[in-house]
């Protein structure tokens, strides 16, 4: 049994710190007893279902327990436990274990990683166990939902914690053999963070990101497209991160200790590299066009050209010139026959963009 600490009682439902839960994991538990049966119904315990109301939980469950403490019954094989959580997701954690042995004040912690089940033919000690079920599983009434029902923890995983759960116990033979769970039950819950939205879509690196998502606190590392990023929790939805200049165009990762979430669209790298072509053409004057493959405008217009004459096995600059808003140019003394060529020299702009050297194929004159 872990020993676990209040915090904050809230309508008879106590938020509990969990000691050696899941990594950022919260507790909550719910000290009601539980009589088997209730008088009420016959066979349904008291109260049915059990409730304990989650709220203000970020992420979605990445990781989940359950403990039972104190219970005690003449005829264990009768107990029926049943989880169903916020979303509808049912989990069968008991049923028809521990046979006839009659037991009392035992605890049990169920975790899908525990060493071993509970047992069938012998008595129920307190432990640690993996949700076990014998026999025709939950055979409890309405309001329990009908099955099929799921039989590990690792079910409620990816949904959200918030709301409401929902003990079922039910007793599945007769009310001859009558039991408790005297200290109630209750949970630990790691989550996950969300990725649910992100703006810009896209970016050069440098980019600032608005991340939007669930469970964001604490985070310790942003990637984008595996690349890690600087970044700063804004809240427990938000991060505001800067694309890095290693960024590649592709998911877009946040880790907190309890888990790691990703976006589902990735991030587009906007390269600051802008690839250009020249074409010349040559007469009296050369005349030519610096293009940008990507038609960014500032890579074509007022950028410097230089035209080269090749004389004895040598490129020799004759002149130069600056584009115009349309990225020609314009060079004089190019009269004498042979061969020319026009070199678009790399630009770095102020807005950290790379304008690339680009060279003409060579014309003759």
């Amino acid at each position: 049994m872990r020993a676990r600490a209040a915090v904050c009682m809230l309508v008879g439902v106590v938020l509990v710190a969990p000691a050696g839960g899941p990594a950022g994991a919260v507790g909550f538990s719910n000290p009601t007893t539980i009589t088997i049966p209730g008088p009420a119904a016959f066979f349904q315990a008291d109260p049915y279902p059990s409730t304990i109301e989650v709220s203000g939980v970020g992420g979605v469950v990445s990781d989940l327990t359950v403990q039972l403490i104190g219970i005690a019954h003449t005829f264990p094989d009768d107990i029926d436990v049943l989880l169903v959580g916020p979303t509808g997701v049912k989990v069968i954690l008991m049923s028809d274990v521990g046979s006839d042995d009659a037991i009392s004040g035992v605890s049990v912690l169920i975790d899908d990683t525990a060493a071993a089940s509970m047992p069938d033919t012998s008595q129920l000690f307190s432990g640690t166990y993996r949700p076990t079920t014998f026999g025709a599983g939950f055979d409890g009434t309405s309001p329990a939902p009908a099955g099929p029902y799921e039989l590990a923890l690792s079910a409620f995983d990816g949904t959200s914690p918030n709301g409401t759960w929902s003990l079922f116990v039910y007793d599945d033979a007769n009310a001859a053999n009558t039991g408790s769970i005297s200290v109630g039950w209750s949970f630990d819950v790691a989550t996950a963070p969300t990725i649910t939205s992100f703006a810009p879509t896209s970016g050069t690196p440098g980019t600032s990101v608005t991340i939007t998502g669930s469970g964001l606190t604490g985070a310790t590392s942003v990637t984008f497209g595996g690349a890690p990023a600087t970044f700063t929790v804004d809240s427990d939805t938000e991060i505001t991160a800067t694309a890095p200049a290693e960024a590649e165009t592709g998911l877009i990762a946040v880790v907190t200790p309890s888990g790691t979430g990703t976006s589902a669209d990735s991030f587009t790298v906007v390269s600051l590299e802008h690839h250009r072509s020249v074409s010349l053409s040559v007469g009296r004057k050369a005349r030519g066009t610096v293009v940008a493959d990507d038609d960014f405008a500032a890579c074509e217009s007022e950028v410097p050209v230089r035209v080269q004459h090749r004389e004895r096995g040598r490129w020799r600059t004759i002149g130069t010139d600056i584009t115009d808003t349309n990225g020609g140019f314009v060079v004089p003394g190019t009269r004498e026959a042979g061969r020319y060529r026009a070199i678009a020299s790399r630009v770095t702009l102020s807005s950290d963009d790379v304008c690339l050297k680009a060279t003409s194929p060579a014309v003759s004159n």
